[in-house]
């Protein structure tokens, strides 16, 4: 998601307060991971509610509650919060069969498929706070069937997230019944020491835990196992980026083994970052159908991307996974994100789709004020989300 930029690949500058405060809030590494799994807060507000699926029915009649209140806008995204609170490893209770996703083909040609059925993606950045904000189950449970019933109507068709404390039963349950799949997100923590066994470990257990909780559920569509870590590393060569990498690729093994049924999706800027992912995948024979490379991008340049993509030497499927513009007038902000999606779905043979970033201004950067469609109340800024629309649901593949 938008965080900073370098001179290539363009995402909107942080506030200098926001700054300081992931710093801080980030200081320490694994310290603060510890304290934070051992019961510490996971930044302010935050909801150490899990939300079951039970009794998430969509509301048909009623007087409407009134939703808690918001806290001033603030960056609310201090990369990543580890989670004092993870489910339980045992299944999650569903109503009906699991989804089985796949991706079939070879480089440059892919096809990809859910319940059998070939399928675009066409993915919402759903970004929200909700959970951060400390609103309990029956409040977030309102504002999903808001969003998602939105979301639905709009023409797209999956959500795709970042910070895996917004995700529980609850979003998973009402993500099927609007009839919408979830990439699952787990974020990795950028300052970490990845050479740690301890660092590994700990991540390779919470991991798993989503697997064992989520493998079965109707609306899962992807594992959405890390978002723009090489990019918050810096340099792709150094010795951080190569131990992540390592790391990764380990861990993309055993949750492809433990799950074979949902590919596995890693998330990076541009085409300037995957080096060391793709080093790591293609030392373990893993750059396979069910591995996809996500890439965000935010300017035009996402068309020489795309055009150049089959001699890059990543042998995997893409998805473009956040798709917006930085520093774009308004006005012509409608127009602009046709234009990117239009790009994506020209580069159909190996591009499984593309996300939007993001659903709503209210989310959990200071920057999604300028790439949110709607506002806090469901209503459109401009004229980009009826546009889009028109796009999504005259584009269907074949």
């Amino acid at each position: 998601m938008p965080w900073v930029g370098s001179e290539r690949y363009q995402k909107p500058q942080r506030s200098a307060w926001s700054l300081r405060l992931a710093g801080s809030a980030l200081a320490g590494g694994l310290a603060l991971i510890c304290i934070m799994l051992l019961g510490g807060s996971a930044g302010p507000g935050r909801s150490t509610a899990f939300c079951p699926a039970a009794g998430s029915a969509p509301r048909t009649a009623g007087p409407a509650p009134t939703d808690p209140p918001i806290p001033p806008l603030a960056d609310y995204y201090l990369t990543p919060h580890p989670l004092p609170d993870l489910p339980s490893p045992s299944p999650a209770p569903v109503a009906g069969p699991p989804s089985v996703v796949e991706v079939r083909g070879e480089p440059y040609h892919y096809a990809y498929y859910v319940n059998g059925a070939p399928e675009l993606l066409q993915g919402m950045g759903y970004n929200v706070a909700y959970r951060f904000w400390g609103w309990d189950c029956d409040a977030r449970a309102r504002r999903y069937d808001r969003d998602f019933a939105a979301i639905k109507a709009a023409g797209f068709n999956t959500l795709i997230g970042w910070d895996e404390g917004e995700f529980d039963d609850l979003t998973m349950a009402k993500a099927q019944q609007h009839g919408l799949g979830v990439v699952l997100p787990y974020d990795f923590p950028r300052d970490a020491d990845w050479e740690n066994p301890a660092v590994r470990q700990l991540h390779w257990q919470r991991v798993e835990a989503l697997v064992r909780r989520y493998a079965g559920h109707p609306a899962l569509r992807m594992w959405g196992l890390g978002n723009e870590v090489i990019l918050q590393i810096g340099d792709p060569n150094n010795a951080r980026s190569l131990a992540f990498s390592e790391f990764y690729a380990e861990l993309a093994e055993r949750v492809h083994q433990m799950d074979p049924t949902h590919p596995i999706i890693y998330r990076d800027g541009e085409d300037q970052y995957y080096q060391p992912i793709r080093d790591a995948l293609r030392a373990r024979g893993l750059e396979q159908p069910w591995m996809v490379y996500g890439m965000t991008a935010f300017t035009f340049r996402l068309q020489s991307i795309l055009d150049d993509w089959p001699t890059a030497d990543f042998r995997v499927p893409l998805v473009v996974s956040e798709f917006g513009l930085v520093d774009y007038p308004l006005a012509q902000r409608a127009d602009g994100l046709v234009r990117m999606w239009n790009i994506v779905r020209r580069h159909d043979a190996y591009v499984l789709g593309g996300a939007i970033y993001a659903w709503t201004t209210e989310g959990i950067e200071t920057t999604d004020v300028q790439f949110g469609l709607v506002d806090g109340r469901n209503q459109p800024i401009d004229r980009s989300l009826d546009a889009l629309r028109a796009q999504l649901t005259a584009t269907r593949p074949q």
